[in-house]
C-alpha cells in the first residue's frame, strides 16, 4: 500500500459561505420589511406574507440540505505526505527519523464523517480536513500540516510504518493507540504482545 496523504492548507480568516449569506441577509431583509410593515408610512398589503412564506420555504431547505452537504474547503491542496519507514516527506522535504524527535499525529477526522450534530447553520459531513500531523526536530524545529482523509485513505491503515516509528522512540505508546484507534483491552494485549515479537 502507498502510505500517500494529500496536504490541504487551509486559508486564515473567517469565511461566510454563499448560502449563508443569502440567509443573514433575507433575515434582515425580513425584520427590516416587518418592522415598516408595522409603522402607518407603509402598507406592503400581502406582499409581506409572501415575503415571508419564502423566506421560511429557503430557511426549511436549508437546514435539511445542511445534514446532506460536505463542509467547504476553505484553502488549497498543496502536495502529499509520503510516510517512510526511515523518513517522512512532506511536499519534497525530507526529514529523516535520526532528525525527529517526536512525531504527533491528530487523525480523528476523515471525509463524509458526521459532525454538528446539534441544531446548527452549518453542514454536518466533514471534508476530512481537520488532520495534523506534527514533526518535532531534533534542531528545535517544528513542522505542521493539515492532511485529507477519506473513508478509504486513513492513516491508521498505515499500521506498519507507525508501529516502526514508535520501536524507534519517535510516536508514544499511548498516542500509537489513539492513532490506530485502539480501545479495546484484549485487543491491546494481542498488540502488545505482537510488538514485543517485533522488538
Amino acid at each position: 500500500m502507498k502510505r500517500t496523504l494529500f496536504i490541504f492548507e487551509h486559508k486564515k480568516g473567517f469565511f461566510i459561505s454563499p448560502e449563508n449569506l443569502v440567509l443573514i441577509i433575507s433575515t434582515g431583509l425580513i425584520f427590516l420589511l416587518g418592522y415598516l410593515n408595522s409603522t402607518p408610512q407603509f402598507d406592503f398589503g400581502n406582499l409581506f406574507n409572501y415575503i415571508l412564506i419564502v423566506w421560511l420555504l429557503y430557511f426549511i431547505g436549508y437546514m435539511v440540505s445542511n445534514f446532506f452537504l460536505h463542509e467547504r474547503k476553505n484553502g488549497e491542496f498543496k502536495g502529499k505526505i509520503e510516510l517512510q519507514n526511515d523518513s517522512i516527506i512532506i511536499n519534497k522535504s525530507k526529514y529523516e527519523l535520526n532528525e525527529i524527535n517526536e512525531i504527533s499525529i491528530h487523525s480523528n477526522d476523515y471525509e463524509g464523517q458526521f459532525v454538528n450534530g446539534t441544531f446548527e447553520f452549518a453542514r454536518h459531513l466533514s471534508n476530512g480536513l481537520n488532520n495534523e500531523l506534527k514533526l518535532k526536530l531534533s534542531k528545535g524545529k517544528e513542522i505542521n500540516c493539515h492532511f485529507l482523509q477519506t473513508k478509504g485513505q486513513r492513516i491508521k491503515n498505515f499500521r506498519d510504518v507507525l508501529i516502526n516509528y514508535h520501536l524507534k522512540g519517535k510516536i508514544s505508546w499511548l498516542h500509537l493507540l489513539n492513532v490506530l484507534e485502539m480501545d479495546d483491552y484484549d485487543e491491546i494485549q494481542i498488540f502488545k504482545a505482537e510488538l514485543k515479537e517485533r522488538k
